[in-house]
């Protein structure tokens, strides 16, 4: 496919950012291995979601003890077993417990719903505000126990502060990549040159934050792959 052709399928206005920065002779290139990268990134970001979810759904049903915690987070506090119950009726957690209905709503026919199933449905933006801070916010109402899922994260330095704020940025920043990736937005450009730096940025936070959780990267990408260093380096040389 040249130039004209994906002119033709993806639109002049698109692939003029790819011509401005390489040239129209390695545009279509440029534009080919940018979609390389958003591949190989949205498969890496997918699995810190999984991971992420998982670790968090761990934590708090070893810390509630109760495994249907996201159902009674938004129930009436009745049961005295249960400390936390209601814990996200608060004005400050209502977007929580509005996300958790919503699904609700979608799956339940007549039924208990699977708890598993609801943590695989509820989306990035709801495990990442539960690091949101404040009074009565997220990270309060689970308790304050949800740094536990990161027990190799640094130490804290004069510089960084590697507590629930922090951690709520860094999935901010991941957050917001993703959904440029779930928008199909280049991630090659800086500005209007090519650069791959952001890219290298959220892959390298990816990795870290997964560190963090204990997580064997080497491991698991062994198994899974993990090209975005390989196609950054294409696109740093084209």
């Amino acid at each position: 496919m040249d130039y004209y052709e994906c002119c033709h399928v993806f639109s002049g206005s698109r692939m003029d950012r790819y011509k401005n920065a390489v040239g129209e002779d390695k545009a279509v290139e440029l534009y080919l291995l940018n979609l390389s990268l958003s591949r190989e990134l949205f498969h890496v970001v997918s699995i810190f979601e999984i991971v992420l979810r998982n670790k968090i759904d761990d934590c708090l049903r070893q810390e509630f003890q109760d495994n249907n915690w996201l159902h009674n987070s938004i129930q009436p506090h009745t049961d005295p077993t249960l400390n936390y119950q209601g814990c996200f009726l608060k004005y400050a957690t209502k977007e929580s417990a509005r996300l958790i209905w919503d699904e609700l709503f979608t799956m339940q026919n007549g039924g208990m719903v699977d708890h598993n199933q609801l943590v695989a449905r509820l989306g990035f933006g709801f495990w990442r505000y539960l690091f949101a801070g404040g009074k009565d916010a997220q990270f309060d109402a689970t308790g304050k126990v949800l740094m536990k899922i990161f027990p190799k994260k640094p130490n804290s330095t004069q510089s960084v502060q590697y507590n629930q704020k922090w951690i709520f940025q860094e999935l901010s920043k991941i957050n917001k990549f993703r959904n440029r990736l779930a928008h199909h937005e280049p991630i090659c450009f800086k500005g209007a040159v090519r650069n791959t730096s952001y890219a290298r940025d959220i892959h390298q936070s990816v990795l870290n934050l997964l560190d963090y959780m204990d997580i064997d990267t080497v491991s698991i990408f062994k198994h899974f792959g993990n090209q975005v260093i390989a196609v950054c380096d294409e696109i740093d040389t084209l």
